[in-house]
């Protein structure tokens, strides 16, 4: 009988891969089929299916929860006081243990990557970004629609570019310094930001015609965009900009971040790193296109 593990990532793009890749390589050696599970009803992140935006190019990693035909609720499974409420849970971030707990027991909902288990099912709620985040693209590549648009977005921005990335909601940046340092150069820039001012003020300093951005972003940018999306807004336009921001850094001809001010985590967000390790890794970034056309000018 097949073993599963659920894994419901939390967090920011590169906090979502880095779990998937984290469980992944716990599956592989524990023999199980990991299935992500983005779109639970819970979950304050991303809100949507995973297989929507990329393919698995694993038969035992599987991009949505809805792709699994048994029944969670009737498996024996691990955190054990899920049992019969897989689907029904509530979680809740604990400052204190700085983990996703069940709202029921207080309880972290995870498990220990260091044992195996009997159970069937085991279940992974939780956030986190390391420097693996950018190899769970190994497992997966861009679904065509994305690329379709990648290559619009390529074909109108031109090559070669530079690539900037500014976080700015929650966590602030300083980014005049930024303005300043492109003043003295000529070339064009993409920018992925969070927050629509980033842009104006970018625009209003080096030319509209200069710097590229092309994220439907809200007007107010005090908050994250990839958190508790508000009613109604458009899930899937805020997803698939965030990926295609990322791809459009890593395929520029240099890429620059900006630094934040207020992090606890360190300097660099998690999507500037991940933005340039993929950047890096153009062996990464060819898979995860498999697109011949956009492939120009990666090597």
């Amino acid at each position: 009988m097949n073993r599963f593990l659920l894994c419901r990532p939390q967090g920011g793009l590169n906090d979502i891969l880095t779990q998937i890749e984290g469980c992944c390589r716990y599956a592989e050696q524990t023999d199980r089929i990991v299935v992500v599970d983005t779109n639970y009803r819970n979950t304050r992140h991303f809100k949507d299916r995973l297989d929507k935006y990329f393919v698995s190019n694993q038969s035992r990693l599987l991009l949505a929860g809805e792709q699994l035909t048994e029944d969670l609720d009737q498996l024996h499974v691990y955190p054990e006081f899920l049992s019969g409420r897989v689907n029904a849970y509530m979680a809740v971030w604990n400052k204190e243990r700085m983990a996703y707990c069940d709202t029921v027991t207080g309880q972290p909902i995870r498990f220990d990557f260091s044992r195996d288990y009997p159970h069937r099912l085991l279940v992974h709620h939780q956030p986190g970004g390391q420097q693996i985040s950018m190899f769970a693209m190994l497992r997966m590549t861009i679904q065509k629609s994305l690329i379709a648009e990648l290559a619009e977005r390529l074909g109108a921005i031109g090559r070669p570019y530079s690539g900037l990335h500014v976080r700015h909601t929650d966590y602030r940046s300083n980014y005049a310094e930024a303005i300043d340092r492109f003043r003295r150069l000529s070339e064009r820039l993409f920018l992925a930001t969070d927050n629509k001012g980033v842009v104006d003020d970018f625009r209003s300093a080096l030319g509209a015609d200069r710097v590229w951005s092309f994220a439907s972003l809200p007007a107010n940018g005090g908050r994250p965009i990839h958190v508790d999306p508000p009613p109604g807004a458009d899930v899937f336009r805020l997803n698939s900009d965030s990926i295609l921001d990322l791809l459009m850094l890593a395929l520029s001809n240099r890429i620059h971040v900006v630094e934040v001010e207020n992090s606890p985590w360190g300097k660099h967000s998690g999507f500037s790193l991940l933005a340039m390790n993929l950047w890096q890794a153009k062996t990464i970034l060819r898979h995860v296109l498999a697109c011949p056309e956009i492939r120009i000018g990666l090597d």
